[in-house]
């Protein structure tokens, strides 16, 4: 069915979503306030100030006059924080009972309200209808009718059919959500941490650290959504995951664009008056921050204490919000690795130090006892006789076992013990393991047989574990399991050994070059990782006997 829909807001979202209307079918009219623009569209079928070099729908109307607003349905896709003040100028031209679709993200700074709210606030008295469209879409690919999916929230389930037919196609998908207020923060929320994410890219902190960012940024962008009465489970959708993910890691996003210029130095004024669109996160952060604490937030634990926390750390403590940070000792890990350990007393453990963050804000409590051995259903059945686990992979090479020797440990293991079970990841870890498998009847290549839940359980049920400094080491301390650690590079005087462990099972050579490093990045400086190969396999099996008692 053919409708007439206007779009307000001539900006390069509003744009797009007014060319995809026209494209499928629909009589639509872009309403903006440039005349010069509205005229290139007109004449030129083309956006020549937010989509340059794009051709738009030559059925598409543009115009600057109130008249075009009066149609049932009216997309919005004014900039939030210009959206009240715009419905308060334009109200008496809109439709009796419009059908408003909202397509702007943010939070109004001061009110802190989304969308939604000031819609309400704004038209309160008349009756009218509201959805909000959200989710991970850049204009440029949806004008080059590029696969997009995005979601429709209303509280009118019967609307959110209509208005799903209106959009979709087959490279424009919209999926449905009656969490409204879900919706809405995850559109908002997702671009401070866009902000962020750029500036993690613009300091040149890696990959790893943008992972990181963008993963605990969605447990936050959750947990402040469930504070507000959105839906958790919204936020793994694609107005939340999804739209975080696009925003924080592609080109196109002008809320990552102005994150990474501010990490390679540009000032804020000069980036936002340069940019030449609208970037709500810039805006939206502010809001963000005002929500946090109205929401609760009483004080600020930095257990990372990196360049991205400390700026956080100093915006909480500018707006009076107590802070305290880890003090990871850099100076004495330094000194540690400068002495090769000699004469060094073991450094405060790494879990003691984060304890005393909390203290530091005023929790009183005593430091953590180690774990005890628990129960846990076995993912492999009942146990007989002794089961061991071998770990000798991790991600850095000066923290992973020699696979020569990792080959004759796995052949003492298999000899003495009635299972062995070989703990890693894909590629040449999952290779190691499956050649294990196929040459000992007794043991197991866990990649692909168990998530970590079910890794877990077996942990706690085998007699010891052997381990790296690796996460198989922490996973084990855990659960109480004893561990046979070996170490390489790193050393377990920095703090790092799995909390709880027993000192006997530590096994590491006396070198004058080791330590080298503190989490075992750097290459060894002869090439050949000598304190590696000089804890032979031999060792290892001694030791574990030791632990085990046979």
């Amino acid at each position: 069915m053919r409708h007439t829909i206007t779009v307000a807001g001539g900006g390069s979202w509003g744009t797009a979503l007014a060319h995809l209307l026209a494209v499928r079918g629909h009589r639509t009219r872009l309403w903006l306030r440039d005349a010069a623009v509205a005229e290139a569209i007109n004449t030129r079928h083309e956006n020549p100030r937010y989509l340059p070099g794009l051709a738009l729908h030559p059925d598409l109307e543009a115009g600057t006059g109130p008249e075009l607003l009066g149609t049932e349905l009216l997309l919005l896709a004014i900039p939030c924080q210009q959206l009240r003040g715009w419905l308060h100028a334009m109200r008496d031209h809109l439709h009796p009972e419009p059908v408003l679709i909202n397509a702007a993200k943010g939070l109004e700074l001061g009110t802190l309200s989304p969308c939604s709210r000031i819609v309400a606030e704004e038209l309160a008295g008349r009756p009218f209808h509201y959805a909000m469209l959200s989710g991970p879409s850049f204009a440029a690919e949806v004008v080059r009718d590029q696969p997009t999916a995005v979601v429709l929230a209303t509280a009118e389930e019967a609307l959110g059919c209509r208005l799903r037919e209106l959009f979709s196609c087959a490279t424009f998908r919209c999926y449905s959500s009656t969490d409204v207020l879900g919706v809405e923060l995850g559109g908002a929320l997702k671009n401070v941490m866009a902000i962020a994410a750029g500036v993690c890219d613009g300091l040149g902190l890696g990959h790893n650290s943008r992972a990181a960012l963008l993963t605990r940024g969605l447990a936050e962008m959750s947990r402040i959504g469930e504070a507000c009465g959105a839906q958790a489970a919204t936020f793994m959708g694609l107005s939340g995951l999804g739209d975080l993910a696009l925003t924080c890691t592609g080109d196109l996003s002008r809320n990552r664009q102005v994150g990474l210029r501010l990490g390679q130095g540009e000032s804020l004024e000069h980036i936002t008056s340069s940019l030449g669109m609208v970037a709500e996160g810039v805006k939206t952060t502010s809001a963000v921050y005002d929500l946090a604490r109205r929401l609760g937030v009483d004080a600020v634990a930095d257990v990372h204490d990196v360049l991205r926390s400390r700026a956080f750390r100093l915006s909480m403590t500018l707006h009076g919000i107590p802070v305290a940070f880890i003090h990871k000792g850099r100076a004495e890990k330094r000194r540690f690795i400068r002495c090769g350990s000699r004469g060094m007393e073991p450094l405060r453990h790494t879990v003691l130090r984060y304890c005393d963050t909390f203290r530091r804000l005023g929790f009183v409590f005593d430091d953590p006892e180690p774990a005890r051995r628990q129960e846990r259903p076995d993912p492999f059945g009942p146990k007989e006789g002794v089961w061991v686990g071998f770990a000798p992979f991790s991600a850095q090479r000066g923290k992973t076992y020699p696979e020569e020797l990792s080959r004759e440990a796995v052949r003492l293991l298999a000899e003495r013990y009635d299972r062995v079970f070989i703990h890693g990841g894909g590629g040449g870890e999952q290779r190691f393991a499956e050649e294990m498998e196929r040459t000992y009847p007794n043991v197991t290549a866990l990649f692909g047989k168990v998530g970590l839940d079910g890794e877990m359980d077996l942990i706690a049920d085998l007699d010891c574990v052997v381990s790296m400094d690796s996460l198989v080491m922490h996973l084990a301390a855990l659960v109480a399991t004893p561990v046979v650690s070996v170490w390489g590079a790193t050393h377990p005087g920095l703090g790092f050994l799995g909390y709880g462990c027993d000192p006997r099972g530590v096994l590491q050579a006396d070198m004058a070059c080791r330590p080298c490093s503190v989490f075992g990045s750097k290459p060894c400086r002869y090439g050949d990782y000598r304190c590696l190969k000089a804890v032979p396999p031999a060792m290892i099996a001694e030791r574990v006997r030791l632990l085990v008692g046979r």
